[in-house]
């Protein structure tokens, strides 16, 4: 299993951002934890909470380190089909609700890890908030980062507000060129929040920003919790995109069927992102016991022209593996539908089964699936294997 080490160099420049802790460590926990009420809707939203100093240094502390890595997994899914388009060429971004830079400095991270010859040359990135406290830190921090690990990287500011000035939002983007990627990491699940035109104020945005933002053959990654109720809106949201007609979804969806998560209340789905974190985010979560043992979260990876095909093989992991007396389970996707796919415990498994191994969120390739009942089973000559990822793991490794 491939397991994300979060950058020491990064930790640093993060560390030396949010300043010193002082003498009492329980109050940045009693922050972080206040947060955590804010953001899993235990109180009024305060989606203003950026320009509070205290709650800042908790946000830079525990959650910017635990957003960064999340954006990974769709721009590998994006750039896996051609991983040197970019090479010796710029590549523009944009991050919608940007925060502190957690999606940019996830996005720089993920071009230092690529191969050099298939390196962009620049990036050229915008951040655009609401908050001017979280802009200076998302300037600071990004350019700090781009310049050690070697990139040439641009980042300009941009002052709006997503819910606030959105009729007048994306002319005064658009003013900066159209971009090969738009991000909105743990915004959707900030605007309307409480309101019943949720999903349709949500989508409408995604689609503006597609339609006025987006080049040709650019992407739109959307990032959200991994609760059940903003991964569920998500899974709304993509169904009204895909019925307009707009966009297409590269991932994680194997197929543009209605999603089949909502089709029961108790479903949603998610990716599962294995991880090594930093010293400081295990030590608040040791004190508020919030659990990062891995990073759970819901995304898309949308796109103008839809991806070709998938083989009828390949099937998207959406559940953890069940393990149950005699036999183990998984839940797998594709093809419009959610099935159960089971294997005994008693026997040596098919080469390159292991069940264990299966993540949330995997990509797999299954062979000899045969249908007993409600679920399936494999064959004695079936397999299920997962197609690797790229590497997780940071360019350097003195860097870990």
């Amino acid at each position: 299993m491939d397991v994300y080490h979060f950058p020491a160099d990064l930790a640093q420049i993060i560390d030396d951002a949010a300043g010193e802790i002082g003498e009492d460590p329980a109050r940045l926990a009693e922050r972080v934890l206040a947060l955590s009420d804010l953001f899993v809707g235990r109180g009024d939203w305060q989606g203003d909470y950026g320009r509070s100093p205290a709650l800042r240094e908790a946000y830079l502390r525990y959650y910017l380190p635990v957003n960064v890595p999340k954006v990974r997994t769709p721009l590998a899914a994006w750039l896996a089909p051609d991983p040197g388009r970019f090479a010796g060429r710029t590549l523009r971004a944009i991050d919608l609700g940007s925060g502190p830079g957690s999606a940019l400095l996830g996005l720089c991270d993920f071009v230092r890890g690529l191969p050099p010859p298939q390196r962009p040359q620049k990036l050229e990135l915008v951040a655009l908030d609401q908050s001017y406290e979280n802009l200076k830190h998302a300037q600071a921090l990004v350019g700090c980062f781009g310049a050690r690990a070697g990139l040439a990287v641009e980042v300009q500011p941009l002052r709006l507000d997503l819910v606030a000035d959105r009729a007048e939002l994306f002319p005064l983007a658009a003013a900066h060129g159209r971009f090969d990627l738009v991000l909105a990491a743990n915004v959707l699940c900030e605007i309307a929040r409480g309101s019943a035109a949720h999903v349709e104020r949500a989508a409408a945005l995604v689609s503006a920003a597609a339609e006025e933002l987006l080049a040709a053959r650019g992407a739109l990654v959307i990032v959200e919790p991994g609760l059940r109720e903003t991964a569920r809106d998500l899974h709304r949201v993509r169904d009204r995109l895909l019925r307009a007609g707009v966009l297409h979804v590269l991932a994680p969806c194997l197929h543009e069927a209605p999603c089949p998560a909502l089709g029961a209340d108790r479903d949603w789905c998610i990716a599962d992102l294995a991880w090594e974190p930093p010293p400081a985010v295990r030590a608040i979560a040791r004190r508020t016991g919030l659990r990062k043992d891995s990073l759970k979260f819901s995304y898309l990876l949308l796109a103008r022209d839809p991806s070709r095909a998938p083989a009828p093989t390949r099937w998207r992991v959406v559940s953890d593996v069940l393990e149950l007396k005699g036999e183990r389970r998984v839940y797998l996707c594709a093809d419009g539908r959610w099935i159960v796919l089971g294997q005994l415990k008693r026997g040596r498994p098919p080469a390159g089964s292991d069940f264990a191994r299966l993540r949330r969120g995997d990509l797999v390739e299954v062979h000899g699936m045969e249908a007993r009942g409600s679920i399936f089973r494999l064959a004695a000559h079936g397999a299920i294997r997962p197609i690797a990822p790229p590497p997780l793991a940071p360019a350097a490794d003195g860097d870990r």
